[in-house]
């Protein structure tokens, strides 16, 4: 096959084409595209690293995901696609008093918990409730170290207003003498609510963190007298 011969300008150039868009969770997404030579996409490519900040005006907080992608054209020409990503300005969390964009979700599950005779430790019975969770999702430019103290009081509201009860009795050791029905039972004297901390984790990727916190409440029974 012969060697192209180029006239006129031959340097990479940015294109038509740039697209800007953001997601629920306040993360901003810019996608370049570029088109050159392919005898020189591999030197291009190469002074694009990975985490270089966007060329555009007003999007330096987004970085590159990654090297350029690159596909042959015809007659000898490459176009590179660049995206960037990053956290939306108004989404970072150095101000304490700032709250990221957050989507949050909510679900209930039958779950069950049991009280055992403290007579018979072995003998026990069974009862279901609703336990409740929150997931709260966002994005920051700034590495988490623990759930979110806006999305824990959030949670809470939701959570515990109102709180889980016993809703069924559903099972219980034959021995197990005069159980309760699950209407009979009492908050603090046969169970107890449960809130544990919020969980975390994250994903990282150019300096963006991708993070889910998660909110649980459950009930815990007490042991009969």
């Amino acid at each position: 096959m012969p060697k192209p011969s180029y006239k006129g300008d031959i340097q990479w150039k940015q294109q038509r084409g740039t697209t800007f868009t953001a997601d629920n969770n306040g993360k901003d997404t810019v996608t370049l595209i570029y088109r050159g030579p392919t005898n020189t996409a591999l030197n291009f490519r190469s002074q694009w690293k990975k985490g270089t900040a966007c060329p555009e005006p007003g999007f330096g907080h987004c970085t590159l995901t990654s090297s350029p992608n690159i596909k042959q054209d015809e007659h000898a020409y490459s176009t590179a696609t660049l995206v960037f990503e990053g956290a939306t300005i108004e989404t970072s969390i150095d101000d304490p008093d700032k709250k990221p964009v957050t989507t949050y979700q909510f679900e209930a599950q039958h779950a069950s918990f049991c009280i055992a005779d403290k007579n018979a430790q072995n003998l026990k019975c069974w009862y279901t409730y609703y336990a409740k969770r929150m997931t709260a999702n966002y994005v920051t430019d700034v590495r988490p170290t623990k759930a979110l103290g806006t999305n824990a009081t959030h949670a809470k509201k939701y959570l515990i207003e109102p709180k889980p009860v016993p809703i069924k009795r559903e099972d219980f050791d034959k021995d197990f003498a005069n159980p309760k029905k699950a209407e009979e039972l009492k908050e603090r004297e046969d169970y107890q609510v449960v809130l544990p901390e919020g969980a975390f984790s994250y994903t990282e990727e150019g300096g963006v963190f991708t993070v889910t916190e998660i909110f649980e409440v459950f009930l815990e029974g007490i042991n009969a007298d």
